[in-house]
């Protein structure tokens, strides 16, 4: 039973992938686009930070509630959403006009919780071959409605 627990342990220590977080390259106010990412509240996997970046670089951590304004040079970049749990990220490609805001919504993936939940722990072990969490395009929110969620400072190199 000890053997058991100990390697349980260690499976869920080893696949955990922290964020590697890049300071973004600061941009000139009048040749940037905007990108405003909201997470949505959610008790399902409400303990699990949500990572978020472009092109393979991690700029942000959301949690529950949040949301992060991320300031980009204009061009196409390949937006990602994963978790810290070492799951596959969830991809959405975008191409960023100039001196234009461009909104997501990330949520989780509910079919992959049910796989975990419900599999045991060979359910546990499928669901993360696949990702947590989704992403995808929104209408932007108003002001109104952000000023009920926490906002999260992005890093910006100087």
């Amino acid at each position: 039973m000890k053997l058991l627990i100990v390697l349980a342990a260690v499976t869920v220590f080893i696949g955990c992938t922290p964020m590697q977080s890049k300071p973004l390259e600061a941009t000139e106010i009048n040749n940037r686009s905007e990108v405003i990412i909201y997470r949505e509240s959610a008790f399902l996997n409400s303990a699990v930070s949500m990572i978020i970046g472009a092109n393979g670089n991690d700029y942000v951590k959301l949690g529950g509630g949040s949301y992060a304004s991320i300031y980009l040079r204009p061009g196409n970049y390949e937006f990602f959403v994963r978790s810290s749990n070492a799951d596959e990220p969830f991809l959405v490609t975008l191409d960023l006009p100039v001196n234009d805001v461009t909104c997501l919504r990330a949520f989780n993936n509910n079919g992959t919780a049910a796989v975990a939940i419900l599999g045991g722990p060979i359910g546990f072990l499928a669901s993360r071959g696949s990702s947590t969490f989704n992403m995808e395009e929104t209408e932007c929110w108003s002001k109104e409605e952000l000023d009920d969620r926490r906002a999260v400072a992005v890093e910006y190199a100087e």
